[in-house]
């Protein structure tokens, strides 16, 4: 009898031990992360240079949006870069999110989450006059479906 319990107790942890490595592998395998620029992209706009990452880490999880921006004209205007996330049908919607910069080379990073009921995200680069949205780019898909 304690022999048949000490193999019970052995089969036990190594399926424990498998559905771990498998778990944390999975997880790891699954992770998604990808550059994106909208230098030379219908986003591009001369005065703005915005860039990032998407990472997801499964498909069951949220994604997360880095995004630097960076005012590259020597001018008045400020830099502004817009990121929309688009829902499926019946999830809402989208969602807007701008980060903005008003001196020349001056440069920020925000991260921005969007749910896992996402089907794509876009951004688009922006010239602002006194804080404002003067004129902007298109839009251009970082990640997403078609």
């Amino acid at each position: 009898m304690n022999r048949l319990r000490v193999l019970l107790r052995s089969a036990g942890t190594i399926t424990a031990g498998v559905a771990l490595a498998v778990g944390v592998s999975t997880g790891t395998a699954n992770a998604a992360v990808g550059s994106w620029n909208a230098q030379y992209t219908q986003a591009d706009i001369a005065g703005a240079h915005a860039w990032g990452t998407v990472s997801q880490a499964s498909s069951a999880s949220r994604i997360y949006v880095t995004t630097n921006l960076r005012d590259s004209a020597k001018d008045s205007k400020g830099a502004r870069v817009f990121v929309r996330a688009t829902y499926q049908e019946g999830w809402g919607g989208s969602r807007t999110e701008n980060l903005s910069v008003a001196t020349y080379m001056a440069e920020d990073q925000r991260t921005w989450n969007f749910d896992v009921t996402t089907t794509w995200i876009e951004v688009m680069e922006c010239k602002t006059e006194g804080g404002v949205t003067e004129t902007c780019a298109g839009w251009h898909k970082i990640w997403g479906g078609a």
